[in-house]
């Protein structure tokens, strides 16, 4: 879909008039980014598959290509002719929550008719993906709606099935994610200085993530959460695990896409009952890395190092330095709480090179430039505008 988006963003007759200008203005934007594509592309060098990370790291940055011109595009074209862009998403969104709530309450029969396979996962985790990119968008879409884009009773809506929809489902990566959106939204609406911390909360996150491992839980902790949210204490032994093969490569990683790959990775772990259940109970048998590390910050050091992390992390705060730069103080809400909620999901669920999920990021990022035309002026620096 994030292709196709960009293709339809040439329907636009300001694009089309503009689309020189809004090249070269990307391609600004994009050069922070470019060390760390090359170095996605250098990482193969090493790589436990040297063709299947070449070829990931031609995915990772034709989608970041697309995702920079829709982000530029939402950034500059005029607030009136982003409405129906808005207004359309709030509908869209309103309707597939609404369809979404009614499922689960029903007990899930249209993900039972549609559902080519049986997992071993609840009927609900069907719409995860899909509750994750509301929970990211919800907040700025509807006060974009509500302040600049004539439509409060809508953004009151799309608002309300969205929360219904969310709280419902069993992801509870999505929960986090809204319910950090919505601090970071009002601390920085009511404090807007704080705007600031959000590029030292990224850098921290993404640094600091080896740094704060291996989690060592006690006995009772570790019952409890094993025999209550026994996901959660996988994924803290997925965590201690990859911290281990992090230590044995710090500087250049395993190489892209290694967790798929790693020595080890397939081994089957059981995490069993201990007080509320039977000992010998399996409450949950899964490989020690399904895949990936759950978690963004402790895949890019596993796969590409330090030195990635480093890299990564430069490119990211500089790009929110820029940005909280030239976007007005009273929008900057509506893109720190996309930042900080998708920071929140990204730490602790899917892989950060899964193609679905950088795209869900990227468009994520567009939406909340959009809703933040609507809550401020366009730009606070008259040269960054568009010319016609």
């Amino acid at each position: 879909m994030l292709p196709i988006l960009v293709l339809a963003s040439f329907a636009e007759p300001h694009v089309r008039l503009n689309i020189t200008w809004l090249l070269k203005r990307s391609l600004m934007w994009g050069l922070v980014w470019v060390p760390f594509g090359a170095w996605l592309f250098a990482s193969s060098i090493w790589a436990l598959d040297g063709s299947a990370a070449l070829l990931l790291a031609l995915k990772v940055n034709i989608l970041g290509v697309c995702g920079l011109w829709l982000m530029v595009t939402a950034r500059h074209l005029p607030a009136a002719d982003l409405t129906k862009w808005a207004v359309a998403l709030a509908w869209g969104l309103s309707a597939v929550a609404l369809l979404v709530s009614l499922d689960i309450v029903a007990g899930c029969p249209l993900v039972q008719l549609l559902q080519s396979k049986q997992t071993d996962a609840p009927l609900e985790d069907a719409y995860s993906r899909g509750s994750v990119f509301h929970a990211l968008i919800l907040l700025p879409l509807a006060v974009g709606l509500w302040r600049r884009g004539g439509r409060p009773r809508l953004a009151l809506l799309q608002a309300a099935l969205g929360c219904a929809a969310i709280l419902l489902g069993v992801q509870l990566s999505a929960k986090i994610a809204l319910l950090v959106g919505l601090v970071a939204m009002v601390a920085t609406v009511r404090f807007p200085v704080l705007r600031w911390s959000v590029p030292i909360i990224l850098a921290i996150a993404i640094l600091g993530a080896p740094f704060a491992l291996p989690i060592q839980l006690a006995p009772l902790a570790q019952c409890w959460l094993s025999e209550h949210k026994p996901s959660a204490m996988h994924r803290v032994l997925i965590w201690n695990w990859v911290d281990q093969h992090i230590r044995e490569r710090p500087i250049l990683g395993w190489g892209l896409d290694a967790a798929r790959r790693m020595p080890g990775g397939h081994s089957h772990i059981q995490i069993l009952g201990c007080t509320e259940f039977p000992s010998d109970l399996v409450l949950l048998d899964n490989e020690v890395l399904p895949l990936h590390p759950h978690n963004a910050a402790l895949q890019i050091w596993l796969e590409l190092g330090g030195v990635g992390a480093l890299i990564a992390t430069v490119s990211a705060v500089l790009t929110l330095t820029l940005l909280f730069r030239v976007v007005a103080i009273r929008a900057s809400s509506c893109v720190s709480a996309t930042i900080l909620s998708a920071l929140a999901g990204a730490l602790v669920s899917f892989g950060i090179w899964q193609e679905w999920w950088i795209a869900l990021l990227l468009t994520s990022g567009a939406i909340s430039l959009m809703a933040a035309r609507f809550v401020g002026p366009e730009t606070m620096i008259s040269e960054d505008r568009m010319p016609s």
